[in-house]
């Protein structure tokens, strides 16, 4: 049985969740994906994996109000990839009595959903994780604990988040929240950028502030020491920024605007400067979507713990392309996955797809950051 067109996929485990027979098992491909492979033998063709497919179905859920907002909690802030909307939200959720599902490392550093109960448990959760996430069994959980009568926060792409839609419809326990997606990397590449330049990896974090929000950068944590790198030059984010790394259905992807799925859209405020530079301190500054009533629901939570000022969706979201329209699949592409096949070392794929932006072009931004900095310091003394 197809459950979907094969290069649409995007691997977000709800087929395996519904099958009653437990008849499908997500798979990882030649490209390192995870794929639904169906046993023949247990399948009954009920159809249910089919209908639950988001590929094959979509409810998008339309913008109601679009905010710039940010954490007041200066601690939350900085662990997080922009404003710390997520933590915020979460935190409140967790000291409710509830439940939270994200992204987090294992003790591999492999990248999987789990589920927080507790505010340390939280930690691993907040920060971008620019590698596609496993599943696992958090669907099981999630059915688990709303059946209890429990309160959950799921938090994913927005095809994870559109398949968790399709899974559990409308429940008022239930709180879903997407992100602006670039796309998701293959985790074979990961794997390498780790083995091949650390020992015994302890943490990372994606989208590190040690030079500000507008030139995170990557840290890493190992036996190595600390390595720290601006997403100007690491590798791993070269890669992931010239796109040759993702999932072929992110170069198709079914969830950009209108057809988000989730009650709640969070992303960079990428261009806030633009609007009103005062909102901008180069420490986060995040776009807040609202789509549904449970979106509002979560508003109303921020509401004393963060900074909102509401905004223009369109002009939210002009200096992030990612909300509309797809990434661009690269000509090279074929020619990464084939290396990556014949497991090149990370120093080839480094030179060939990773190579540093040009130091001239490093100091443009910089200046244009550093200018914008400086507009935004004197709007906030005129605010003042």
């Amino acid at each position: 049985m197809q459950i979907c067109e094969k290069e649409l996929c995007c691997g977000c485990s709800a087929c395996e969740a519904v099958c009653p027979k437990e008849a499908v098992t997500m798979t990882a491909d030649s490209e390192g994906f995870l794929r639904p492979v169906v046993d023949a033998e247990r399948c009954v063709d009920c159809g249910l994996c089919q209908k639950k497919c988001p590929v094959n179905t979509k409810a998008p859920e339309v913008a109601k109000a679009a905010f710039a907002a940010y954490s007041k909690d200066s601690d939350i802030r900085k662990r997080s990839s922009s404003g710390g909307i997520f933590a915020s939200l979460a935190k409140k959720i967790i000291d409710d009595g509830g439940a939270v599902f994200g992204a987090g490392f294992d003790e591999n550093m492999k990248v999987c959903h789990y589920c927080a109960e507790t505010e340390k448990d939280l930690y691993g959760l907040m920060g971008s994780k620019y590698v596609q996430s496993d599943m696992g069994d958090t669907y099981k959980k999630m059915a688990e604990l709303l059946r209890e009568g429990r309160t959950v926060l799921f938090t994913g792409s927005p095809c994870q988040v559109a398949g968790a839609r399709n899974l559990f419809g409308e429940n008022d326990r239930l709180y879903l929240m997407d992100f602006i997606c670039h796309g998701v990397p293959t985790p074979l590449i990961w794997e390498k950028y780790l083995r091949d330049n650390f020992t015994k990896v302890t943490n990372a974090s994606f989208r590190d502030k040690n030079r500000g929000w507008e030139e995170f950068s990557m840290r890493v944590e190992s036996e190595n020491g600390e390595y720290n790198c601006s997403r100007y030059t690491d590798p791993y984010i070269r890669m992931f920024l010239a796109n040759v790394t993702l999932r072929p259905s992110c170069y198709s992807c079914g969830w950009k605007d209108p057809n988000f799925c989730a009650d709640i859209t969070v992303g960079d405020f990428w261009g806030v400067s633009k609007i009103n530079p005062a909102w901008n301190d180069n420490k986060g500054t995040s776009v807040v979507i609202i789509r549904t009533e449970q979106g509002e629901k979560l508003l109303d939570i921020l509401k004393n713990d963060c900074f909102l000022a509401e905004t223009d969706e369109k002009k939210s979201v002009s200096s992030n392309g990612m909300y509309s329209y797809c990434t661009p699949m690269p000509d090279n592409r074929d020619v990464f996955f084939r290396m990556l096949k014949d497991d090149a070392p990370f120093a080839e794929l480094k030179d060939k797809f990773g190579k540093p932006l040009p130091g001239a072009e490093i100091i443009k931004v910089r200046i244009k950051n550093r200018i914008k900095m400086c507009l935004g310091a004197i709007a906030r003394l005129k605010r003042k």
